[in-house]
């Protein structure tokens, strides 16, 4: 396909208006992070980085995974009903945190070895609702092809954090980064509730029979996909967690300013064309149309991204940081060579995760989760090694875990292709 047919596609003419907000949020705290680098300390980095591994291994299933549901019904008050469905599930989960953090506060602190974020743990479950309401917005923000808002409120977003943080930063606040991150979220989850509502498309009147209906018609996603998703979130985040219990607090901060800085930028370029990937095929199974097409032109352009991120790091990622973010973080660039690997297998193939759901084959979504929560749960068994060892089989687990998901996405396909050319003919 040529370039510029390329770019006439209806597909990636969606995509290019969600990457371009996408690029500007991740832009943005790059920019900022020269001077947020130098307010906080690795091990503060540190904290941060345990806080948004716990929010990031429950967000996604707090809301029962109804959130997967909203872009398949045919009319557009039952995905209205799994939004409010999943956004009331989650605000029962957030509670129950709430609770158990303000009765074992300091139990599960010291347990994290994050005994210095004290009272403001209590924050978590608040973010766990926005994070996890978001979800549901999200998908019914795409399903109505509201692009450019959503672009608009990344944005927000990107510049809501940067400017908190920063400013709680020069202010000596020592858990600046995980209160500017609070409020940052807070910002955003603001914006998208009210450009849904200015939409005209959305009402916010709860009908319970129509929730308990909807609740009922698309079981399958919490039934199959509660620990599917659990699994997944959780293996991708107990690196965080492992090296906080192995190593410490410092080493949790070099690995997490790698992943904020690295990661959380191409993971966002990822959920972006997931969610438009998402819209597309959900739309062309209906139809029962083929799907080879948007599957090449999403290869292109992940492998595209994948190989200019892993030559860039590998060679120039200790120059990189030394050089933005100072002396203190050239060790981040060092360990980011090995680690760019891992983060680009990441970015490759989890968009392809979509395509499962969309074809409903949940129980074959499960073989992945369990493959890679296997292998990133060994890596806390492994004998005592070297930090920089012991990033290599991280990296390794990771790419091994990927390329099964890969396969998993590819069989899928696969068998769909066989079923529409088997009924056309």
């Amino acid at each position: 396909m040529g370039a510029k047919k390329l770019f006439k596609n209806e597909f990636v003419r969606d995509f290019s208006t969600l990457l371009s907000g996408a690029l500007i949020a991740s832009a943005l705290p790059l920019i900022f992070s020269p001077f947020i680098s130098r307010l906080f300390t690795p091990v503060q980095f540190g904290v941060l980085g345990v806080v948004t591994a716990i929010l990031s291994s429950l967000s996604n299933v707090a809301g029962g995974r109804y959130d997967l549901a909203v872009m398949l019904p045919e009319k557009n008050e039952d995905s209205t009903s799994l939004v409010h469905l999943g956004s009331i599930i989650s605000l029962i989960v957030a509670l129950i945190g709430l609770v158990a953090l303000f009765f074992g506060n300091s139990f599960i602190l010291e347990e994290l070895k994050i005994q210095s974020l004290g009272w403001y743990s209590l924050l978590i479950p608040v973010l766990l609702w926005f994070m996890a309401i978001y979800k549901p917005f999200n998908f019914w923000m795409n399903r109505n092809r509201m692009y450019k808002q959503n672009s608009l409120a990344k944005i927000t977003q990107g510049v809501s954090i940067s400017a908190f943080t920063l400013v709680l930063g020069y202010i000596q606040l020592e858990q600046g980064l995980v209160l500017g991150y609070f409020l940052g979220w807070l910002v955003y989850i603001s914006v998208i509730i009210y450009m849904v509502h200015q939409s005209g498309d959305f009402t916010f009147n709860i009908s319970i029979p129509d929730i308990k209906r909807v609740a009922k018609e698309y079981s399958d996603f919490p039934r199959f996909n509660i620990v599917s998703s659990f699994l997944n979130d959780s293996a991708s985040y107990m690196a965080v967690f492992v090296i906080t219990f192995l190593f410490s607090a410092e080493e949790t901060g070099y690995y997490n300013f790698s992943r904020q800085y690295l990661f959380v930028p191409l993971s966002l370029l990822s959920v972006t064309l997931s969610n438009v990937y998402f819209q597309r095929i959900a739309s062309k199974i209906n139809k029962r149309e083929s799907l080879k097409k948007e599957f090449k032109i999403v290869s292109v352009l992940l492998i595209s991204v994948s190989i200019l991120s892993i030559v860039t790091i590998f060679f120039f990622g200790e120059w990189i940081f030394n050089f933005v973010f100072g002396e203190d973080w050239s060790y981040s660039g060092k360990i980011s060579a090995v680690l760019i690997i891992g983060f680009a297998a990441k970015f490759m193939v989890s968009p392809f995760g979509q395509l499962i759901i969309a074809l409903k084959q949940l129980k074959l979504a499960l073989v992945f989760p369990i493959v890679y929560f296997g292998l990133m749960l060994s890596l806390y068994f492994m004998p005592e090694q070297p930090f920089e060892q012991f990033l290599k089989y991280l990296v390794s687990f990771e790419v091994i875990s990927y390329l099964i998901y890969l396969g998993v996405a590819v069989y899928c396909l696969s068998d769909y292709e066989n079923k529409i050319r088997a009924s056309a003919s």
